[in-house]
């Protein structure tokens, strides 16, 4: 990590596979000391808890709480980048030290043949040349959204109350430039 930094890089640690839990990731920082030699802790496949727990465990421990999910959504649940991208955003933005590069999601995999016998099939974000379930609605997000600065906006009500889990749809209101979004 000395070595990395002194000719100005950063020490991305990962990625911390799924078929291990994140307590675990935990443990064998604090058994080797390491959480000040890493400037970017990676998850591969994690639920959303999953980042919160180990970026509060950073903070506590006085490393970088930035953490970085680089292989999400290669899976044909298709209700997933309407759900877990609005809670991550909010997340982000809810944060004291928010920085834009401290939370990061990197869709996996950009694409695949439209065919269903290849490997990736509805699960990437292009299916040949044409976007899949899950390139639908990174499209809708980014289009909602739009290239103005966003924020949260939390002065609202829904009846009945949705309570957000790390699973399932939560409330979460932005502003977007002039615009509302309520996902």
């Amino acid at each position: 990590a000395r070595i990395i930094r002194q000719y100005g890089g950063k020490v991305i640690y990962g990625g911390w596979p799924c078929c291990n839990d994140v307590g675990e990731l935990v443990k064998l920082l604090d058994r080797t000391k390491a959480w000040d030699s890493v400037d970017v802790f990676d998850l591969h496949y994690f639920g959303f808890g999953s980042m919160k727990v180990l970026q509060r465990e950073a903070v506590k421990r006085g490393a970088p709480p930035a953490v970085w999910q680089t292989e999400v959504g290669f899976h044909r649940k298709y209700g997933y980048i309407a759900k877990f991208y609005p809670a991550a955003l909010d997340w982000l933005l809810a944060s004291p030290q928010f920085d834009p590069d401290r939370v990061k999601l990197f869709y996996f995999a950009f694409g695949s043949p439209a065919d269903p016998k290849a490997y990736g099939y509805g699960k990437c974000l292009l299916g040949g040349k044409e976007l899949t379930p899950h390139g639908q609605a990174l499209a809708t997000l980014a289009a909602l959204f739009g290239p103005d600065p966003i924020r949260r906006y939390v002065d609202f009500a829904v009846d009945p109350a949705v309570k957000p889990t790390d699973k399932e749809a939560g409330n979460y209101g932005f502003r977007a430039g002039n615009r509302l979004i309520f996902c």
